[in-house]
């Protein structure tokens, strides 16, 4: 006879419960964690602190060294390299404005504009030769200055011929002055307009990397907070002992150095952003001596032609006119308005054949001088100081951004040592009770 058993009555082994299976990795890393000796644990978390600590302070150290070199540059080499080709650019202008403008003053130019022009030839040759040496490095920059110092002695060739012509009446000389016009204004100060771009760009570039927020410093401090906590949470359950002095000395100081790199940075970012609108200015207030110039040369050139080259003089006057009249460096002087009215009346004399009277407007009569060219030199000189005081204080403000990182990296190193050592100090005495 068959015995029938239900299933309630079933005794014996319990069977396995199909939907559990073997622990998971997670599983196995949490049963390994508990299988260790609670002083394996503490050398773990001793371990874990010191290299977050160490971690921000290699971070903090490496920023402040970074943003401090690009400060440092930004104010020195790089700075100076567009002062430069700024002045280079300045000295060829104005080269041609004192060339042209002595040929119109008298067939033998007097000795304020034949000194001018040999001082600004002297000064675009030493201002060539340092931005050669500057630019060594890249090629295309290179290329460009070459190209401006082969031109610039064809250029003084073309300017000899034209003032020997003059001095003994040949009107070939007014063609003589055309021609080197227009390389300077076609070739030479393009190319040196192009190096000059590239420089402003580059200090702009490195401006920008001095100073701000330290993201990479701000990164490693939430990662040491983090890592820090879990050590003191881990010493909190394996010790009984919720304060340990020597993780929080190193915690402190751990703030202590993300602060020091904050102030520093941030700081150092408002210098920067004050230098840099200094050295606008400087730029504003050299074109605005550049634009002088042309319009000199090219309002000169074109009465020492006697109309033949009126198209393109009026042209380019009336550019260098309109941007000397839109720089914010001359906004509110009282010669723009004359030098403009002036440089009118030139054009409409030129235009009739009034060169006579052109002559008188742009540099005045007999030995006085006067014209337009007395308000053209005033308002450089003007600007000649605008740009010294504008370049001493970039290099105040560009000082300062310098100074905002005190030490160096040093003090930020110093601390995070302290701080490392403060953490070993307070765990390593945890895990001596257990010893």
């Amino acid at each position: 006879m068959a015995v029938t058993q239900s299933a309630g009555t079933v005794s014996g082994s319990v069977r396995p419960d199909p939907a559990a299976g073997p622990p998971g990795p997670s599983g196995r890393a949490l049963s390994r964690w508990q299988s260790l000796a609670t002083p394996s644990r503490l050398w773990l978390g001793l371990l874990c602190s010191a290299l977050v600590i160490l971690l921000l302070t290699a971070a903090a150290a490496l920023t402040i060294q970074n943003e401090q070199t690009s400060a440092r540059g930004t104010s020195g080499v790089i700075e100076q390299r567009a002062v430069n080709i700024q002045e280079l650019y300045y000295s060829l202008a104005d080269a041609d404005a004192a060339a042209a403008t002595g040929i119109l003053d008298n067939p033998a130019p007097p000795a304020r504009f034949t000194q001018r022009y040999q001082a600004d030839l002297n000064q675009a040759d030493d201002s060539l030769a340092q931005a050669s040496v500057d630019v060594s490095g890249d090629p295309a920059e290179f290329a460009r200055l070459e190209l401006v110092d082969a031109q610039l002695s064809q250029y003084t060739g073309l300017i000899g011929t034209a003032q020997a012509d003059n001095r003994i009446g040949y009107p070939v000389g007014g063609a003589y002055l055309r021609a080197a016009s227009k390389l300077l204004e076609g070739t030479m100060l393009p190319e040196v307009q192009s190096v000059q771009q590239a420089e402003i760009s580059a200090r702009s570039a490195s401006a920008s990397d001095s100073g701000g927020l330290p993201i990479w410093a701000l990164a490693a401090a939430v990662l040491a907070a983090l890592g820090c906590v879990w050590t003191w949470r881990l010493l909190a359950r394996s010790t009984r002992r919720r304060i340990n002095l020597g993780l929080g000395a190193a915690m402190l100081l751990g703030v202590a150095i993300l602060g020091w790199t904050l102030v520093a940075s941030v700081g150092a970012h408002s210098d920067t952003t004050t230098a840099s609108a200094d050295f606008q200015e400087v730029s504003q207030a050299q074109e605005a001596r550049s634009d002088l110039a042309k319009i000199s040369a090219d309002e000169a050139s074109s009465v020492v032609s006697q109309g033949a080259d009126l198209g393109s003089a009026a042209a380019a006057g009336a550019t260098a006119l309109k941007d000397l009249e839109n720089d914010p460096a001359v906004q509110g002087s009282t010669a723009v308005p004359a030098i403009s009215g002036d440089v009118a009346t030139i054009q409409k004399d030129v235009g009739v054949g009034a060169y006579f009277d052109a002559t008188t407007t742009m540099v005045g009569s007999g030995t006085t001088a006067g014209g337009a060219q007395v308000q053209i030199d005033a308002l450089a000189a003007t600007l000649a100081t605008t740009v010294q005081q504008d370049q001493a204080q970039y290099q105040k403000d560009s000082a300062a951004a310098v100074d905002d990182y005190p030490g160096g990296p040093w003090p930020v190193l110093l601390l995070g040592l302290l701080a490392a050592a403060a953490a070993v100090s307070g765990i390593n005495r945890r895990i001596a009770e257990y010893r």
